[in-house]
């Protein structure tokens, strides 16, 4: 696995965390530091979301989510160039 796929891992794990910590504050809040928080993940969810969309693809050099018709930022292959992406080798 190359550098510019581990990058795409860490930008979907991050988004994940925050996910998950945003969801948590949510289901507890009931005090103002889960507030707090709770407004801390979803500015992270949304960083995390811009930052996973600016992925570019190693192969065409083009952003990896994007196309003219939508964003996927699930996808597993490139949005233009189709290349897939890759796994780690176990």
């Amino acid at each position: 696995m190359t550098k510019e796929w581990r990058d795409l891992r860490v930008r979907r794990a991050l988004l994940f965390v925050c996910l998950a910590a945003g969801a948590l504050a949510a289901l507890l809040l009931r005090s103002t530091a889960l507030s707090v928080l709770a407004e801390l993940a979803l500015v992270g969810i949304v960083a995390a979301l811009v930052w996973l969309q600016m992925f570019r693809c190693p192969a065409c050099g083009e952003r990896f989510f994007k196309r003219f018709d939508g964003v996927n930022p699930f996808a597993r292959k490139c949005a233009r160039c189709g290349a897939e992406q890759q796994v780690a080798a176990e």
